[in-house]
């Protein structure tokens, strides 16, 4: 009877995962975990690395394992002045014991739990740094690749604790002495040891950068040396795909115009009103073919005080005076062939406002079909809004190059509707060129 009562309390015992049960017999193969204490190593003022090796599971899965430690001896998971679970499985692990007292005692005891109980490694002490200590060394690497608006640096981490790095990457400006909390520019490149590179984008043209490698952990920031750089001067013309666009004549046969047949950078003409291929780039009004134009180009929120501002970025407005971005604003741009910033190809120019109304005028219906099936084919292009140069695909507009008030004429269609209205110039719309 004794051995049969056994056998049922131990099927009971087993189905409750051995935490309800507490008899004489337990099989033998239910053990507690068999496990170590790393060596504590890269002990610094603030933190230090541990660890454990977790040799045996004692039969039974692992609930959690991981490290405990404190400023009194044989810290526990409930009496600690630090703790991290680090897993469930067999095998070593690592644990960064950070926010630690300087100059201080710590005693540290990996640990394994499963349904058998709680198990503490051999327990190792270790006394923290009394003093900062450079746990770094970076290096900031020559810049190359550098042209009118990117250069390519990086860097290089190493040194002792290096575990500890966060966050790795580079800052650069027009600044001598770039930080992380005062930049023209930042990238994250990972962390830990190695090396890294990072190509810079949005840089003025001729103007001299600095840039420096960063390494930050959470208790230092260590930067390599400033390496400057001078980007080129500004090219003629920036193509959104590495080449111009091709041009090809279309009539209509009703004015007698003679257009391009496609957006500026667009690789073909119009085949549907969806033709990704067709849109071509979105032009602020009076800007040049300087970057601004493709799609995925960078915003700034600063006006420009000049025709050309010394970037190839999206300049965004809020609030701005007319929102244009320009500041003062300038009427005198993009008018006919030789017109300050003419984006189109030479014999080529914006149209003007009356030149857009005798163009609908010719269309078969005043909205998306119309303009498609016209004989200039405008596809629905989108545009870019002025307040965060985002891209929207609510309404299609073309440039004109009239101008009224404070702002700027331009061909407007939507699904049910066309007309020839004004914008603010800081807007991003597509641009189609007129022979002149």
């Amino acid at each position: 009877m004794k051995n049969l009562f056994t056998s049922i309390s131990l099927l009971i015992c087993l189905a409750l995962v051995f935490t309800a049960c507490d008899i004489e017999e337990r099989p033998s193969w239910i053990q507690a975990p068999s496990l170590s204490t790393l060596e504590v190593s890269d002990i610094t003022l603030t933190a230090a690395k541990g660890g454990g090796n977790i040799m045996s599971v004692g039969g039974m899965d692992l609930t959690y394992r991981g490290l405990v430690w404190g400023r009194s001896p044989n810290p526990t998971i409930e009496q600690n002045d630090g703790q991290q679970n680090e897993g469930n499985t067999v095998g070593t692990f690592e644990v960064i014991m950070r926010q630690l007292q300087p100059y201080t005692t710590y005693y540290v005891r990996a640990f394994a739990a499963n349904s058998a109980g709680i198990t503490y490694g051999n327990e190792i002490s270790f006394t923290t740094s009394k003093t900062q200590s450079t746990i770094l060394s970076i290096t900031t690497d020559a810049a190359t690749n550098v042209n009118s608006a990117s250069a390519t640096s990086g860097g290089s981490v190493s040194g002792i604790s290096t575990s500890f790095v966060e966050l790795r990457g580079l800052v650069w400006d027009t600044l001598v002495n770039p930080t992380l909390r005062k930049n023209y520019g930042k990238s994250e490149d990972g962390h830990g040891s190695g090396n890294f590179n990072r190509e810079m984008k949005g840089l003025f043209f001729d103007k001299t950068y600095y840039v420096k490698a960063y390494a930050f952990s959470s208790q230092d920031t260590a930067y390599g040396d400033a390496i400057s750089f001078t980007t080129a001067l500004a090219p003629d013309e920036v193509h959104c795909h590495n080449i111009p666009t091709t041009v090809v004549d279309v009539i209509n046969p009703i004015t007698g115009k003679t257009w391009m047949d496609r957006n500026l950078g667009a690789s073909q003409a119009a085949t549907s009103i969806n033709d990704t291929n067709s849109y071509g780039d979105l032009y602020q009004w009076g800007r040049r073919a300087d970057g601004h134009q493709c799609r995925n180009s960078k915003a700034l929120k600063k006006q420009s005080s000049k025709d050309q501002p010394p970037h190839g970025m999206f300049i965004t407005v809020s609030g701005s005076p007319f929102n244009d971005w320009r500041s003062p604003q300038e009427t005198n741009l993009w008018q006919g062939v030789n017109g300050i910033n003419n984006p189109c190809p030479m014999g080529y120019r914006l149209p003007t406002e009356n030149e857009f109304i005798s163009e609908r005028a010719t269309w078969s219906s005043y909205d998306q079909l119309g303009a498609m099936n016209s004989p200039l084919k405008f596809p629905d292009a989108g545009m870019r809004t002025y307040l965060k140069g985002e891209l929207s695909h609510y309404s299609s507009g073309y440039w004109s190059s009239t101008t009224i008030h404070t702002q700027s004429r331009y061909l407007l269609f939507e699904n049910q509707n066309a007309f020839v209205g004004w914008t603010q110039r800081a807007n991003g719309f597509s641009v189609r060129c007129i022979k002149d």
